[in-house]
């Protein structure tokens, strides 16, 4: 039987499309309700859709029996051209949905503020995609911009690689804003300070290189931590005094005053190029310069009153902090290039102890390189030379040594071995010391007598048990014009020094004007190699800094003079004169409270 072609109704008025995609699929999955559900519509309204299309072509293309549905010859001969619409369809919505305007997507870093991101949506231009930005981290931003989920991306990058960079300090709540030397991270007593790091620096050219510059510093490991719960972090921070490593307008935002870092530079930085797709490319720069300015403003709005506003208040607080350790003490810091000083009694007169195998050691270095003493001139060192043997070198010797005049001011001063000074004293008497000083304006450091008086005194006499005895009687015995009844502290037998004559005499060896350049040289070898390290030392020298030094010792006096040689080129003479109230021979808390005062006003002055 012929089929006639007999529309009955309008075609336009039917959704042919959909229609058809009804009996594609009805051929696909062999009835109506399963290509409704397919389609996702119910399957009465994908009957009704074939109803109409049939209806309007005048033709039946598809035979329902109680089994399922079927098509009829002429849908299967209509089928293939009802294919191609379907695909036209298709593509003409796809078309269209590429054609609709969507959100330029940029990955930003998750410490971004609120702030800063409403001006990056702002400030950008009106002829630009609308932007969408995506907070994660720096890792997560990596995967997402090379799988196409995000458009650009704002990740690290080392300043080499880096089209822009922004300089990176530490800031924390109060406290000065000059800049900090990374050795002020080394805590004088309790709770060691941290450096806090951001998943943004967590990189080998910024984290990697402070962790480096820490170690060489002295500071322990877990002073450098990685931020995990920034509000948490931020606790830190202003409950014990933490620092976070930032960016100016990062500190600015966080209310925390933001410090440079001292003769050290980090910077955090981004390479310009990290769009993915073909989007205009100062859609990126936008976010790069908020990026790196953080909230507008001026670095004057980030200043706060330092908490020494001048010298005199360290030296104030460098005095508390060593009479709360039972010291009385003069210090002296002086920066050998600018000869700037600051100073804490620093012409007070102390009985200077050993400290005296300094000019002594001086005296015969000049008298060897202008040809007077010959340094392989070998003297004989009798066993127990001094009548109390010192804890090193030749005083511990049971036998006869023959020791060269060189090697001796190696162990003076390198052990401070009183034997080995008072041979020296045989070819340099106390007398022509003190004449050398003299002519060297040096004449507030006076030589009186021999090193092997020092282990004179009654506390021999009395012996190791009544120790606490000896010190209470050398703290109180003392007048005020410097009368002592032990005559080794007394002001007018002893040997006595200033902490500035010292300092004199340290620059001079540093910085040679009237000594012989090849003595000096020597006599900071010999310094270098100090093995008395147990005062200024453990809060000065570190892999970045070297501290050269001589102390003395007697009794209640606890003394230090040096050179600290910083890596970043400048030099400082420290001297520290000191006598303790505290009855005892072994004083840790003296001895630390020296080198913090000392190293107090070292940062002060620098």
């Amino acid at each position: 039987m012929a089929c006639e072609f007999a529309p009955r109704a309008n075609l336009f008025h039917v959704d042919i499309v959909l229609a058809w995609r009804v009996v594609a699929a009805v051929n696909d999955y062999g009835s109506i309700t399963a290509a409704a559900d397919v389609l996702g519509m119910a399957q009465p309204i994908a009957s009704r859709r074939v109803s109409m299309l049939e209806e309007s072509l005048g033709v039946r293309v598809m035979e329902r029996g109680g089994r399922g549905s079927q098509l009829t010859v002429v849908g299967r001969m209509l089928l293939p051209e009802a294919q191609r619409l379907i695909a036209a369809a298709s593509a003409i919505e796809s078309t269209a949905r590429r054609a609709l305007p969507r959100p330029f997507r940029i990955g930003i870093p998750r410490s971004w503020s609120d702030p800063v991101c409403a001006r990056i949506l702002v400030e950008y231009g009106s002829g630009l995609p609308a932007a969408d930005l995506r907070p994660d981290s720096p890792s997560a931003r990596r995967s997402a911009l090379g799988e196409g989920w995000l458009d650009a991306a704002i990740l690290p990058a080392p300043p080499d690689e880096a089209t822009w960079t922004v300089p990176l300090g530490v800031a924390r709540g109060e406290g000065p804003a000059a800049p900090l030397h990374i050795d002020q991270l080394r805590s004088r007593r309790g709770r060691r300070l941290k450096v806090w790091v951001s998943e943004e620096d967590d990189v080998a050219h910024v984290r990697g290189s402070l962790e480096q510059r820490m170690h060489a510093n002295g500071l322990a490991a877990d002073q450098l931590a990685v931020i995990a719960d920034r509000p948490l972090t931020l606790s830190e921070v202003l409950r014990f005094g933490d620092y976070m490593l930032c960016t100016p307008g990062e500190a600015l935002d966080l209310g925390l005053i933001w410090r440079p870092w001292a003769a050290i530079e980090f910077r955090r930085g981004s390479p310009h190029a990290l769009c993915q797709t073909a989007a205009p490319r100062s859609a990126c720069s936008h976010a790069e310069q908020r990026y790196g300015h953080g909230v507008p403003g001026t670095p004057e709005r980030n200043v706060s009153v330092t908490r020494y506003s001048s010298s005199r208040d360290a030296v104030d607080c460098a005095r508390e902090e060593l009479a709360a350790a039972g010291l009385s003490a003069a210090l002296l810091v002086r920066d050998l290039a600018t000869g700037e000083e600051i100073s804490l009694d620093a012409d007070r007169r102390f009985p200077a102890a050993s400290l005296v195998k300094l000019p002594l050691a001086a005296m015969v270095l000049e008298k060897i390189y202008d040809g007077t003493i010959d340094p392989a001139t070998t003297m004989d060192i009798p066993p127990q030379a001094a009548s109390s043997p010192g804890p090193t070198g030749s005083t511990r010797f049971r036998h006869e040594a023959r020791i060269a005049v060189e090697d001796l001011v190696t162990l003076a001063v390198s052990l401070s071995d009183s034997a080995a000074a008072d041979a020296l004293f045989t070819l340099v008497t106390p007398s022509r010391v003190n004449g050398w000083l003299a002519r060297a304006d040096l004449s507030e450091i006076r030589v009186r007598h021999r090193l092997s008086d020092l282990h004179t005194t009654f506390m021999e006499a009395l012996g190791p048990s009544h120790e606490r005895l000896a010190h209470t009687l050398a703290h109180r015995g003392g007048e005020a014009e410097g009368s002592h009844p032990i005559p080794q502290l007394d002001h007018s037998l002893a040997n006595m020094g200033t902490a500035r004559a010292f300092a004199d005499l340290l620059t001079e060896v540093w910085r040679p004007s009237w000594m012989a350049e090849a003595a000096g040289k020597r006599l900071r070898e010999v310094l270098h190699a100090n093995v008395h390290r147990q005062r200024l030392s453990p809060e000065l020298a570190s892999d970045a800094a070297l501290w050269a030094s001589k102390t003395g010792t007697l009794l209640n006096l606890r003394h230090e003079v040096g050179v600290l040689e910083d890596a970043d080129g400048h030099d400082y003479v420290i001297c520290a004169l000191s006598e303790s109230r505290i009855p005892a021979t072994t004083q840790p808390a003296a001895d630390a409270a020296l080198g913090s005062a000392a190293r107090l006003l070292r940062d002060a002055l620098r």
